[in-house]
């Protein structure tokens, strides 16, 4: 889904990354805010948690109450997103993208191929 948006396939994956990351925060910050058993062997996560698909599984509790809702959940979501990518790359032109480029300068200021290396990726570095 992060194809149409992003210009390039290296800005598609930092961007793809940066949501599995922010997921894993979100999940990470809502068990942090949870309330823990009285036996301190599991947290009850917090609300939060309804806002990523990590915390949408953690809710299945698959042996003990196997609450099958959350994964229905995450079926529709991920039907979603299939139907969404489908049809915005069918209707996206080659090389055309929500985000545009930036354009560069016209003269390079990079003074060898490890600064070269280390621009093209930065973003997937920062990621």
């Amino acid at each position: 889904m992060t194809a149409p948006v992003a210009p390039t396939a290296r800005d598609a994956n930092t961007l793809g990354i940066s949501v599995v990351a922010g997921t894993y925060l979100l999940r990470a910050v809502s068990d942090a805010l949870g309330s823990r058993s009285i036996d301190g062997l599991t947290v009850t996560s917090a609300w939060p948690s309804w806002f990523s698909p990590l915390g949408w599984a953690q809710h299945v509790f698959p042996y003990t109450r196997q609450d099958p809702q959350p994964l229905v959940l995450c079926l529709v979501v991920a039907v979603t997103g299939l139907v969404v990518a489908l049809a915005s790359n069918a209707r996206r032109a080659l090389g055309a993208a929500l985000l545009p480029e930036r354009p560069g300068r016209a003269t390079g200021r990079l003074h060898s191929s490890l600064g070269l290396a280390l621009r093209l990726h930065r973003g997937t570095i920062a990621a």
